[in-house]
């Protein structure tokens, strides 16, 4: 009858269901569907899914903490919910943020967790401590979608019916898993993105650069700093920035150098990479 939309510290894919008439932000159904608003924010302790609202989550310096995360959910009326906590390769919370945050609920049933005792023991916890336990199929692919789901008994199919009927205890988990063949593929493609990973290339990325400009002009490195800055589309001639300023998928990207300023101009050389 529905689906939780959750995606990680993204709200536009509801925006766009929104969009296309396949959901309201009244949190009603259309056509007998509830499409039901989400993110999973990754906090300094781990990740926490937020089901009831969708938006993009800020970059703070320092960044979230999962009980300051919680405080700003609460007071808009969103469930606060424990992601996989007890798996270890996907930044769960852990037992510490279990005990010290104000959760509603918690996923004591993940089919893209590895470990299955990870999802014994956020089990274990929930009846533990009285909270109720979901179930989520973690999906990032179609074909994955509702793997493990929860069963939630609700008079109305409303957002604040069901919000409240998982409040109240109402839900159960129904156990699912991904194939193995799944499952490698996410963690392959997970532990290839991984930000450590990735800071590293943007190194090289620098180094490279560091490189280039020493080979062509070495006597004024120190004067000619770099900039990151979009150009035109890669793929189409959709505008590059959206009306909420962020940068548009697919736009190319190139670092280019500031050349001396000459008589009150400055200049940018030929770029130096080209990514997108």
């Amino acid at each position: 009858h529905g689906i939780a939309i959750t995606d990680h510290d993204r709200g536009a894919a509801y925006a766009r269901l929104v969009d296309a008439g396949l959901a309201n932000l009244d949190g009603t159904p259309v056509d007998d569907f509830l499409v039901i608003p989400g993110v999973e924010v990754s906090t300094n302790q781990g990740h926490v899914l937020l089901i009831g609202g969708s938006f993009d989550t800020p970059s703070l310096r320092g960044g979230i903490d999962a009980a300051d995360l919680a405080n700003f959910a609460h007071q808009r009326g969103y469930l606060v919910v424990a992601a996989h906590p007890y798996d270890r390769f996907r930044s769960g919370v852990g037992h510490a943020v279990l005990d010290s945050v104000d959760f509603d609920a918690i996923e004591a049933c993940n089919s893209k967790t590895f470990d299955r005792h990870a999802n014994r023991l956020a089990a274990d916890h929930a009846a533990r401590i009285g909270l109720p336990a979901l179930g989520g199929s973690d999906a990032h692919e179609a074909c994955t979608v509702g793997r493990s789901h929860t069963l939630v008994v609700s008079e109305v199919l409303s957002l604040q019916s069901v919000l409240t009927a998982v409040r109240r205890g109402r839900a159960t988990p129904v156990a699912g898993a991904h194939t193995r063949t799944e499952l490698w593929r996410y963690w392959i493609r997970g532990w290839l993105t991984r930000p450590w990973l990735l800071e590293l290339s943007a190194r090289g990325a620098r180094r490279m650069v560091g490189n280039v400009r020493n080979a062509v002009c070495p006597t004024a490195v120190s004067t000619m700093p770099l900039r990151l800055c979009a150009c035109e589309h890669a793929q189409s001639n959709r505008p590059i920035r959206r009306g909420n300023g962020q940068i548009a998928p697919g736009a190319a990207w190139r670092i280019t150098r500031d050349q001396p300023i000459e008589n009150g101009v400055t200049s940018n050389s030929a770029d130096l990479l080209t990514t997108v």
